[in-house]
């Protein structure tokens, strides 16, 4: 797990960036103070579990809050982003970030606590996530060409075209997570194994 903070106003040194690498080990906590570098990386890095704090404010040349979400939000719809800023939200603002999948919105205002506890509750929700589950054991597969026939499906899939659907979460990618969650939960049924 990596937590990666994309804001133009902390340095390694800050209270928020120790804490989190106590947390968390220092080489999982990434700060990015340019907005397009931090997404670069999560681009690059879509195959890991990510949790990304994100201000909102940047200079102009750079992308601000909101498209970096956006842009997630394009290559992939599981990773937590928690907008952290010192900026009072309006309501476009919170419909906005309501509208890319936003897990929370925190002050920079608040303590360094407030911002951890949001962290682990996001780590708790990505443990927790069948989507995730499901991703990870696709991620574990040795062969990402392998085609793999799903229920209702004229074309077989392969592999990575399956991790591709669940990732942004197309219709398809949503019926392929209930089939396998159906599936599990009746073989669990059948063999009787405990969860």
């Amino acid at each position: 797990m990596e937590i990666i903070v994309i804001d133009d106003n902390l340095k390694i040194e800050d209270p928020l960036i120790i804490e989190l690498g106590m947390e968390y080990q220092d080489e999982n906590v990434k700060l990015f103070t340019k907005s397009e570098e931090g997404l670069l990386y999560i681009k690059e890095n879509l195959k890991k579990e990510l949790i990304v704090i994100l201000d909102i404010n940047f200079p102009y040349t750079e992308k601000n809050g909101h498209q970096v979400l956006e842009e997630i939000r394009k290559h992939n719809k599981l990773i937590p982003v928690i907008i952290w800023s010192a900026k009072d939200g309006s309501d476009d603002d919170f419909t906005d970030f309501i509208n890319n999948h936003a897990l929370f919105y925190v002050k920079q205002t608040g303590t360094t606590k407030e911002i951890i506890s949001r962290v682990k509750d996001a780590e708790h929700r990505l443990n927790l996530d069948v989507a995730t589950a499901i991703e990870n054991w696709l991620e574990q597969q040795q062969d990402k060409q392998q085609t793999l026939m799903v229920s209702g499906e004229s074309n077989p899939l392969s592999v990575n075209d399956l991790i591709k659907e669940i990732r942004l979460e197309t219709e398809k990618g949503q019926k392929i997570e209930e089939s396998i969650l159906r599936l599990t939960i009746s073989l669990l049924f059948r063999s009787k194994e405990s969860i």
